[in-house]
């Protein structure tokens, strides 16, 4: 996979077409000498800090490690960010000049209010806005990941899910390697979430205003970006329930919750908006100086792709791609999943083990209709997580799990570092054999439309 990524820097290095190259050349592969001077000088007295048994004293060592090299790379990532510039590629930075103008337009929530904040899109906006969005992804991931620990006594499991949750592929890795998307704001929403459903309610009034505010994220959140929904909704029931609604109060409070949110996604998928529309859109983002044209696809373009479109796109792809991405992926969500959970000591398997699948199928899902694998399960991860927080501990489970066997404590060992591995493989399969087409630009949906105005 690290050849494959390479020469497709190679090949925009050379002039010839490769979407997303330069995003995802920012991550280093390089791992520095300060690193591995940090990871002896911590490794030192860890036997004395962490862990009385050869078990824990293995998981703490190769949990320091992966921490020391997953920090040094996404350090380096910074740095190149913002040394080389710009902080968001244009295909990414057209989604900013998506607004409302009149009629409702997907995704067009944040450019409204960047246009009412800045007086619209400009690249200098662009780049601030980025730098926000990465910024709340950033604290998004750091608030998950103290949620996760905070329950877990033992100072050596806290460290392991630490260790888990930054070395996943699925948390600082794509954030930096795919700068400006919307999901961030996804994930602000959902760690907002649990942060309120994890509050104490006493008074009626405050249940309330809580659960407004919960319908409130959740909408500005599907209104950036309409399958957020399928990931925050669930985490919004969840937070619900951890409120204290139960039976059919928590039925009708979840209608009320969701039913904005809802409207809106139900508006997105349905409601198409024109190749004249979009074209408009882009030629205002090229006029401001942004990278732009009707020949390739960009952000403000992909609006206007149906599910069946995208469906059709995928069947292009060779089986071995689909299979093997929902595999590596899907295979280290779910083992980061479960060891999250069993560390944390927690007893309800059944919402657990739900929590798992249905996110995994929410991913599996969206993953035959887009090509962004990993984006899928970094948003199935994170919802996982915020819900595996709101999870109540008894004393049972913490019993359960208080012994760690050597077994345990390879395979999370195991964990660790193909997550750091599988943080090196490309975001997009561009070792597709196949002839993968999703240049969905817009002379392609004009070409669709049968629309021939320039």
């Amino acid at each position: 996979m690290l050849v494959c990524a390479v020469d497709c820097v190679v090949e925009w290095d050379t002039g010839t077409t490769c979407r997303h190259a330069v995003v995802d050349s920012n991550l280093p592969r390089r791992r520095s000498t300060g690193t591995l001077l940090v990871v002896t000088s911590l490794l030192s007295g860890l036997n004395r800090l962490l862990g009385e048994t050869t078990p824990r004293r293995l998981r703490s060592v190769t949990s320091i490690g992966v921490i020391a090299i997953s920090v040094d790379d996404f350090g380096s990532t910074v740095f190149e960010l913002a040394r080389q510039g710009p902080l968001v590629e244009p295909y990414l930075a057209s989604a900013y000049w998506v607004a409302y103008s009149g009629d409702f337009i997907r995704r067009g929530l944040p450019g409204t209010i960047l246009a009412w904040v800045a007086g619209g899109a400009s690249v200098s906006t662009a780049s601030r806005m980025a730098a926000l969005l990465l910024l709340l992804a950033g604290l998004s991931m750091i608030a998950l990941i103290l949620l996760l620990a905070r329950p877990v006594k033992r100072a050596d499991d806290k460290l392991f899910i630490v260790a888990l949750m930054t070395a996943s592929p699925f948390t600082f890795s794509p954030i930096l390697r795919d700068v400006g998307r919307y999901d961030a704001m996804g994930f602000a929403a959902r760690v907002l979430i649990a942060i309120v459903g994890l509050s104490e309610v006493n008074e009626t009034w405050r249940l309330i205003v809580k659960a407004a505010f919960i319908s409130a994220v959740l909408a500005f959140a599907t209104a950036s970006l309409e399958i957020l929904l399928l990931f925050a909704g669930p985490v919004a029931v969840f937070a619900l329930a951890r409120l204290g609604w139960r039976r059919r109060q928590l039925v009708a409070a979840s209608g009320l919750v969701l039913g904005p949110a809802l409207v809106l996604a139900i508006l997105s998928a349905t409601i198409k908006p024109s190749a004249e529309r979009l074209a408009a859109t882009v030629s205002k983002a090229s006029a401001a100086g942004l990278a732009v044209d009707y020949q390739e696809e960009n952000a403000i373009s992909a609006l206007g792709v149906t599910m069946a479109q995208g469906f059709a796109a995928m069947r292009s792809a060779a089986a071995t791609t689909v299979v093997w991405c929902a595999l590596l992926f899907g295979g280290c969500f779910v083992l980061s999943a479960l060891l999250v959970w069993v560390t944390q000591g927690r007893s309800d398997a059944r919402l657990a083990f739900s929590q798992i699948a249905g996110f995994s199928l929410a991913a599996l899902l969206i993953s035959l209709v887009a090509v962004d694998y990993r984006r899928w399960w970094a948003l199935a991860l994170v919802a996982t997580g915020c819900g595996l927080a709101m999870l109540l501990p008894t004393v049972t489970a913490k019993r359960r799990f208080s012994h760690l066997s050597l077994w345990q404590a390879l395979l999370g060992v195991a964990v660790l570092v193909l997550s750091v591995r599988v943080q090196q493989v490309p975001l997009w399969p561009w070792w597709d054999p196949s002839p993968l087409e999703t240049n969905f630009s817009i002379d392609w949906l004009r070409m669709r439309s049968g629309s021939t105005e320039t």
